[in-house]
């Protein structure tokens, strides 16, 4: 009888080991999964930053474009009515505007060509189109990144300079009037 209850001891110690290393692993499991499941997410809203990036990027270009051509229109019309001194000024500072702007585009332009050719290495290279993908997809996010630190950076004296010769051309336009 001994025997028994010593048997049915080990069983019941065996069978609570046994529920809480599944416990356990149940456990691990839904860890893995929720971790699974945020970098999922992390990655789309990466995805969704990069895209809205891209498309905000485009249309401040746009923007931009029509604001120096806007500038540079009325600054022609207007600089035989502006002191020499103020004319030069507004120009000097439109063209540094313009050319901070130029600049940054001709280094998007040369980093998107070489982020381009490591792409069609990798795709001759890799075989598994799913990895293939993911490496896109953060080589896409790493470009974006890159180029939208090195905006913010030109950004700053861009629009101060292209700022500053509008207002030296709205100036002497709204003193005209008066």
């Amino acid at each position: 009888m001994n025997d028994l209850w010593r048997a049915l001891a080990n069983l019941e110690k065996q069978t609570v080991d046994r529920h809480n290393q599944l416990v356990g692993h149940i456990n691990r499991l839904s860890q893995e999964q929720a971790t699974a499941i945020q970098k999922k997410q992390i990655d789309i809203l990466k995805e969704i930053l990069t895209h809205a990036y891209d498309k905000s990027s485009a249309y401040t270009n746009i923007i931009i474009i029509a604001g120096y051509v806007a500038f540079f229109s009325l600054w022609k019309e207007t600089k035989a009515f502006l002191p020499g001194r103020a004319a030069l000024l507004a120009a000097l500072l439109m063209l540094t505007s313009a050319l901070l702007f130029v600049l940054f585009e001709i280094f998007k332009m040369i980093s998107g060509s070489i982020y381009f050719r490591n792409i069609g290495k990798d795709i001759e290279k890799i075989k598994d189109p799913k990895e293939l993908i993911e490496k896109v997809q953060k080589g896409q996010q790493r470009f974006s990144t890159l180029n939208f630190r090195i905006w913010y950076l030109v950004l700053i004296p861009t629009a101060a300079t292209g700022l500053a010769g509008a207002g030296i051309l709205l100036y002497y336009f709204v003193k005209g009037l008066l």
